[in-house]
């Protein structure tokens, strides 16, 4: 989850992994908070029964959230090609607010299966 302080909006610049292995971030969202909640793990093509929300999505690399807004930030994963599973131990997002540029990082931690059905 990341919010904006209720002072004003920011803008998300960028979002990257670090210290994994055999995994790609290929693409990253930020995801309206909706009655079902913030967004904890997910398959990904999204059922849209259990997350409705995922809808209303857009990239996060651009885009703005606004003052007091929380959103869920959705990190789409995949295994390098040939790799039997895979893991992420970091995600930054760097985000401006105010004319000034901040990163935000948080340990996380992401198996990736070494085959998915």
């Amino acid at each position: 989850m990341f919010q904006a302080p209720k002072a004003g909006s920011i803008t998300i610049k960028d979002i990257q992994i670090t210290g994994g292995k055999n995994a790609q971030l290929t693409a990253s969202y930020i995801v309206p908070i909706g009655a079902e909640g913030a967004i904890g793990s997910a398959s990904y093509p999204v059922d849209l029964d259990q997350i409705p929300s995922w809808a209303d999505r857009q990239e996060a690399a651009g885009s703005t959230v606004h003052a007091g807004n929380a959103v869920s930030v959705a990190l789409v994963l995949q295994r390098g090609e040939g790799a039997r599973g895979g893991n992420v131990g970091n995600a930054s997002v760097t985000y401006s607010f105010d004319g000034h540029d901040y990163k935000k990082q948080g340990a996380i931690t992401f198996e990736l299966a070494s085959t998915c059905s």
